[in-house]
């Protein structure tokens, strides 16, 4: 019926709408992933997880495309939960976090997981500064991550090369 065909098409557009709106709220992710190389240890640390768009917090394993797009491991990610079907090679998984890590990434401790990371990936709010995440040394005493990448959203800190 046309009644069909016209709720048909709004749905239709409306859904296009809102993936823009959300991809321009993605911001620069692929800009700040060009920076990085493939086999590495990436942290997403994502302060800001919301969308204006989506009534869901859609950023908050944005930095998995590290590893779909790039090739590495990346945390905190799905496998570290207890009853994952996938699971880390021994010797390969990342160091354990608390309850609810992904959610809050102020809990960031540099000097205790530091030393696990090649990339630290941080989503903050547009238009600002990245919060301050390396307050301490690594648990080595290695340099403190530098920024290699800030784009409106997101920066990227790399272990300094030697």
């Amino acid at each position: 019926s046309i009644l069909s065909i016209a709720l048909a098409a709004f749905t239709g557009v409306t859904h296009r709408d809102r993936f823009a709106e959300a991809s321009e709220e993605m911001g620069d992710l692929d800009d700040a992933l060009a920076h990085t190389e493939p086999g590495h240890r990436l942290i997403g640390l994502i302060f800001d997880s919301g969308s204006a768009t989506i009534r869901a917090p859609i950023f908050l394993h944005a930095h998995e495309c590290y590893q779909a797009r790039v090739g590495g491991l990346t945390c905190f990610s799905f496998v570290e939960f207890p009853k994952s079907p996938v699971q880390y090679r021994p010797g390969a998984e990342p160091p354990p976090f608390p309850p609810r890590f992904e959610w809050e990434p102020h809990r960031y401790d540099h000097h205790i997981w530091g030393d696990a990371f090649d990339y630290w990936l941080i989503r903050h709010p547009a238009h600002s500064t990245p919060p301050r995440v390396f307050n301490a040394p690594s648990p080595s005493g290695a340099a403190t991550p530098e920024l290699v990448v800030q784009t409106d959203r997101w920066s990227l800190f790399a272990v300094p090369i030697q």
